[in-house]
């Protein structure tokens, strides 16, 4: 009989331990939870090369757009010398090199080797044929990760924070986000609190970036007993709580880093103006349970549905006066230019040569482009985008 049990023991892990990819979700021996709601990816998309062709054959550039701001092939003009870096008119294009995101280093996180193999809640998932592990929020996984991948000196951790709350695709926009980070912040850790972002820029993402984790976490549904009602303003009050309990750097989704931070690191906590009135939550840099974030939080005891932007830009502005000390206030260098100045961002030409970062505001534009078409867009958004994925503003000159 002990024979038998043995043998029907070993055979029952054997089978569990190969049902690891052909079951939706479960307990897996060695005790994380896989979860394959979507499919894995067949294992051409860990090819950069092929996961971009894939995205330019399934992303169509809006005709009009692309008319009107794209430069034609025949009328390009090779620069003579390269435009110096006071130069914004573009007039002409230079040799661009090709996207190759992959050559972006990024810190290489084993999971396994931070976290208890039989905590509750850790599982993980197939994205491009790459392994993403889920973490619950506050838990002692994501307390271990930080630990062992973001020890400083600095007030401010190299970590990046993302909120994504609704199961929705990553575009253009997201991912020049997420690509500016890991290249200009270069992040101990990139976390994704929320929901998984899905679509082919995610699993560009995962195929370039080891060091992403995504923080389950669920939508703060009331603040000081009041119930929060809009999306955004759940995920105005999740960065501070994110900022709250590990600090590091919150980005929006549609905020794109244009040069390192570092020098920013140094001070406990960080906005930038956006207008005279208000400092803007789209890049914030916090140290862990900053002071500035209690006396934030503590004056969202008024808050009210009806008011879109008092508390999450307006109220740290009055704080900032009042606690000057607990904050450092830039001038406009995260923001600029700011939502009543959208032609400048979609239309014309902005020297961007003094901000940190850059807002995109893509709520109020509708037309979306590729990698490929910023080589040639002769607009802000165009040089941003170059500077980001090419490594130079200057338009590209396409044979």
């Amino acid at each position: 009989m002990n024979r038998r049990l043995v043998l029907f023991v070993l055979m029952l892990i054997v089978f569990t331990l190969f049902r690891l990819d052909f079951t939706n979700v479960y307990r897996a021996f060695f005790g994380y939870r896989v979860e394959s709601e979507y499919p894995r990816r067949p294992s051409r998309y860990q090819s950069e090369e092929i996961i971009k062709v894939a995205i330019l054959d399934e992303k169509k550039t809006d005709g009009a757009l692309y008319a009107k701001y794209i430069v034609p092939y025949n009328n390009q003009t090779m620069c003579q010398t390269i435009p110096g870096t006071k130069n914004w008119t573009f007039q002409c294009g230079v040799d661009c090199k090709d996207l190759k995101l992959t050559d972006i280093p990024t810190i290489k996180v084993d999971v396994t080797k931070s976290c208890s193999m039989l905590e509750a809640g850790v599982s993980r998932s197939f994205i491009a044929n790459r392994t993403l592990f889920h973490v619950p929020f506050k838990s002692k996984c994501l307390k271990n990760l930080i630990r062992d991948h973001c020890s400083t000196m600095n007030a401010v951790p190299s970590i990046v924070h993302y909120v994504w709350f609704l199961k929705r695709e990553m575009n253009f926009y997201h991912f020049l986000s997420f690509v500016s980070a890991l290249r200009y912040i270069k992040p101990c850790l990139l976390l994704v609190h929320g929901d998984e972002p899905l679509g082919l820029y995610w699993e560009y993402i995962m195929v370039i970036a080891n060091n992403v984790i995504n923080v389950e976490m669920d939508p703060p549904l009331t603040i000081h007993n009041k119930s929060i009602g809009r999306i955004e303003h759940k995920a105005d009050v999740a960065r501070l709580l994110i900022l709250q309990e590990y600090g590091g750097i919150y980005v929006d989704t549609d905020e794109i880093i244009l040069r390192s931070l570092d020098s920013l690191l140094k001070f406990p906590f960080t906005l930038s103006h956006e207008f005279d009135n208000n400092l803007a939550n789209g890049l914030i840099l916090s140290s862990p349970n900053a002071t500035f974030i209690y006396h934030w939080l503590d004056g969202y005891e008024t808050f009210n549905n009806d008011q879109w932007a008092y508390h999450s830009t307006i109220l740290p502005c009055e704080l900032s006066k009042i606690y000057p000390n607990l904050i450092h206030v830039e001038n406009r260098t995260f923001i600029r230019p700011s939502y009543v100045e959208l032609p400048l961002i979609y239309q014309e030409n902005f020297n961007w040569s003094q901000n940190y970062a850059m807002h995109l505001y893509i709520r109020f534009y509708k037309g979306m482009y590729t990698f490929s078409d910023v080589r040639r867009l002769n607009t802000t958004l165009g040089s941003v985008a170059r500077h980001v994925l090419y490594d130079t503003k200057e338009l590209c000159y396409d044979k």
